[in-house]
């Protein structure tokens, strides 16, 4: 058995973000014993690249009026209809806007506008790009791109 003990800050958002604590203190099923509610999230998380046979991403940057443009471009089959996508980068003074997604048969593009909350100039590692694309009853996660 596991005693799973945790403390969870995060930022609830839509217009303006919020705050929230959670707090978890739980004993996990030894192996060979199932939770139904684990095993749910664990059939619900995003797909893997290799599962949703991604075969290439490609991330284009360039200057904006203050910030960057960041295009990434997703050879992939689509999910759905009316995907929708969440890009993320790994440093956290970055605000990134929704991006605007195109697609053309199994190539996915999404555009958005990268800037650094104090205003100044600043360089995209690229490896730490993250995009999460959503379809219709499945997720993919895309970790990293290349220069395109």
């Amino acid at each position: 058995p596991v005693h799973l003990r945790a403390e969870i800050s995060l930022g609830v958002c839509e217009v303006i973000c919020i705050p929230a604590f959670v707090s978890i203190d739980a004993a996990l099923p030894s192996s060979g014993a199932a939770d139904t509610e684990i095993s749910a999230a664990l059939a619900d998380r995003p797909m893997t690249e290799a599962e949703a046979r991604v075969s290439r991403v490609t991330c284009q940057v360039r200057p904006s009026e203050d910030g960057l443009t960041l295009t990434m471009t997703v050879d992939m089959p689509p999910l759905s209809a009316g995907e929708a996508a969440v890009i993320e980068t790994a440093d956290p003074t970055v605000w990134v806007a929704e991006p605007v997604l195109a697609r053309q048969g199994d190539t996915l593009v999404a555009q958005t506008d990268l800037v650094r909350y104090d205003a100044e100039p600043f360089a995209l590692d690229r490896s730490g790009v993250r995009m999460t694309v959503f379809g219709a009853n499945a997720a993919v996660d895309i970790q990293g791109c290349s220069g395109g």
